[in-house]
C-alpha cells in the first residue's frame, strides 16, 4: 500500500512540475477569464492571449489531460477542477520561482540553508492533489538530489536542514524523526523524477514560449541534456531491454553469413543501450562465441554532441569495435556516406532506434496524406501548429527513406506515444502522461498515438516482425512500443 501511495505522490508532484508554470502565465495572461466563459476554442484562445496557435492546442490538451477542462469538436469549458483553478491565481503565483530554486537543488554542494516553506507548501483550503502539484518541483528535486548524493541516512547531510524535514514531512515520506512507510517506498521511485527534472529549464520559460516559440530561447535552455540522456538508459534497462532482446538476439543466432556487421543506434544517447546489447548478445547468442572471428561493430550516431561523447566514452570501455557519429534520424543517408567513409556498410547492419522518430526535425512533406484519427498536438519551433495530416506524412517519409538502410536486417524501433486525453484525466494520480504531452509538445516533438504511429510504418512499406507493447499497467492504453520494422515484401 505505501508503495502505492508513494507512486500517487510522485505522480501529483510531476504534474505540478508539468502545469504549476503553465498555470501562472494562463493567469498572467488573462486566459483563464476566457476559459470560465465556457466556449473556448485554440483560436480564441490564441487570439485572446497571444498565445502561439499550436501551444494553444496544446494548452487545451494539457487541461484535459488534468481533468480541468472538457470539450467536444474543439470547443471547451473548465470542470470545476479547472473553476478552483481559475478562481485562485495565489495557487498559482511563485511557479516559475519553485522551478528555478529546484534547479538550484540539482546543483552539487551544499543546500541553501534557510528555506521559506510557508511559501511553496499547501496554502490553506487546497485540495490534496493540488497541494501536492504546487510543491512538486522542490520535492522532487530534493527527492532525487537524496538519491543521487545517497543522503537518505545523513543525518550531517540535507537532513541537517529545518526546512528539508519540513518539506518531506508536508509530503507525508517524513515524520520529522524518521522515514514514513510512504517514504520508504517513494525511495526506488526516485529516478522517475529525472525525466521531468530535465525539462525544468523548459517548464521556467513557459511565459516565454507560449507567446514566441520555444526557438526564441538559446538552445542551452530548454532541457538539462545530460539528465534527458541519463534517464532515456534508465528506461531502456527498467522497462524495454527485455521486448528488445527477443528481436535482437535471434538475428545473431542465424548462419554468420546472414547476420549483421554492425549494430547501429541512432538516437544513442548515454550508449547504455549499445552497451547492454553487445553484453547479451556476447554471452547468449551463437554470434558471441565467435566474436574473435567475426567481430561485430558497435556505432552510436547522435545528433546532440553531449550525446556523442558520452556514448563514446561508454563504448571505449568494451573493448570491442565502435564509432561514434554525428547525425540526423532524418538523414539515413547522411549517415550512410559518413559512415561509408570510416568503411561501415550501414545497410549490413541492424538498426535500433529509442525515442527519436518523434524528436526528428520536421520537414515538410512532399506528399500529403490523410492521417488517421489523432488526439496528438503538433507544434513547431516557433509555437505554430502542424496539421495531423502533415505529421503523419512526414512520419511516412521519414520510415520510407531509412528503406535502403533497413532491407537486409531490419530496424528495431522503441518509441513513447500519447493518448486521448479525456482517459489520461481518468488516470491522475497513475500516470505521468501530462508531463509527458508538455514535455514534448512545448519542445516541438512530434509523438502520437501507437495505432497511428504503426499505420504510418505500413504505409512506408514495413511491417513489424515483432512488436511488443507496454505502459498498459499506467493508462490503460499503450505509452510505448518496440517493433522490430522490416521491409514487407522480405516478410
Amino acid at each position: 500500500m505505501s508503495l502505492t501511495s508513494a507512486w500517487a505522490t510522485l505522480c501529483h508532484h510531476c504534474d505540478g512540475i508539468a502545469t504549476g508554470t503553465l498555470h501562472e502565465a494562463l493567469h498572467e495572461f488573462g486566459a483563464y477569464s476566457l476559459l470560465a466563459r465556457g466556449d473556448a476554442t485554440a483560436d480564441s484562445l490564441s487570439e485572446a492571449t497571444g498565445i502561439r496557435s499550436g501551444y494553444a492546442a496544446l494548452v487545451l490538451k494539457l487541461l484535459v489531460s488534468q481533468g480541468l477542462a472538457s470539450g467536444t469538436e474543439g470547443t471547451y469549458a473548465l470542470t470545476p477542477d479547472g473553476q478552483w483553478i481559475a478562481a485562485r491565481s495565489d495557487w498559482a503565483s511563485g511557479a516559475r520561482q519553485h522551478v528555478a530554486f529546484a534547479r538550484r537543488l540539482l546543483r552539487d554542494g551544499p543546500l541553501p540553508p534557510d528555506l521559506n516553506v510557508e511559501e511553496i507548501a499547501p496554502l490553506e483550503d487546497v485540495p490534496e492533489r493540488f497541494a501536492l502539484q504546487r510543491i512538486g518541483p522542490v520535492c522532487a528535486a530534493l527527492w532525487y538530489r537524496l538519491s543521487r548524493d545517497n543522503g537518505w541516512s545523513d543525518p550531517a547531510g540535507d537532513l541537517a536542514l529545518a526546512w528539508v524535514r519540513d518539506l518531506l514531512r508536508r509530503t507525508g515520506w517524513y515524520d520529522g524523526q524518521s522515514w514514513t512507510d510512504e517514504g520508504l517506498g517513494a525511495r526506488p521511485l526516485a529516478p522517475q523524477y529525472v525525466y521531468p527534472l530535465a525539462y525544468l529549464p523548459t517548464y521556467q520559460a513557459v511565459s516565454r514560449i507560449l507567446v514566441k516559440g520555444a526557438a526564441s530561447g538559446e538552445a542551452g535552455d530548454t532541457v538539462d541534456r545530460g539528465l534527458d540522456i541519463a534517464f532515456s538508459g534508465k528506461v531502456f534497462s527498467n522497462a524495454c531491454k527485455p521486448p528488445v532482446l527477443a528481436a535482437v538476439l535471434p538475428v545473431f543466432n542465424g548462419p554468420l553469413s546472414d547476420q549483421p556487421a554492425a549494430l547501429i543506434d541512432t538516437g544513442s544517447g548515454d550508449g547504455t543501450v549499445l552497451a547492454e546489447l553487445y553484453e547479451a548478445i556476447a554471452t547468449q547468442t551463437e554470434r558471441g562465441k565467435v566474436l574473435n572471428e567475426y567481430p561485430l561493430t558497435l556505432v552510436g550516431v547522435e545528433y546532440e554532441e553531449v550525446a556523442r561523447a558520452t556514448t563514446e566514452r561508454r563504448l571505449a570501455a568494451l573493448g570491442c569495435p565502435f564509432h561514434s557519429v554525428q547525425g540526423d534520424i532524418g538523414a539515413p543517408l547522411k549517415i550512410a556516406e559518413t559512415l561509408a567513409a570510416l568503411g561501415i556498410d550501414a545497410a549490413n547492419a541492424l538498426h535500433i532506434n529509442k525515442s527519436v522518430v518523434h524528436n526528428r526535425s520536421y520537414a515538410q512533406p512532399e506528399e500529403l496524406l490523410s492521417s488517421p484519427p489523432t488526439h496528438a498536438v503538433f507544434c513547431d519551433p516557433s509555437g505554430g501548429g502542424i496539421s495531423a495530416d502533415q505529421a503523419y506524412s512526414s512520419l511516412v517519409a521519414l520510415f520510407r527513406s531509412w528503406k535502403p538502410l533497413i532491407a537486409r536486417h531490419g530496424m528495431v524501433c522503441i518509441e513513447a506515444h500519447t493518448v486521448d486525453p479525456a482517459r489520461a484525466a481518468g488516470h491522475i494520480g497513475r500516470s505521468l502522461i501530462t508531463g509527458l504531452d508538455a514535455a514534448h509538445g512545448y519542445s516541438g516533438q512530434l509523438l502520437t498515438e501507437i495505432s497511428v504511429h504503426r499505420t504510418a510504418s505500413k504505409a512506408a512499406g514495413l511491417i513489424s516482425r515483432s512488436q511488443v507493447d507496454l505502459g498498459h499497467a499506467m493508462m490503460g492504453d499503450p505509452i510505448m512500443s518496440v517493433d522490430h520494422l522490416v521491409l514487407t515484401e522480405k516478410f
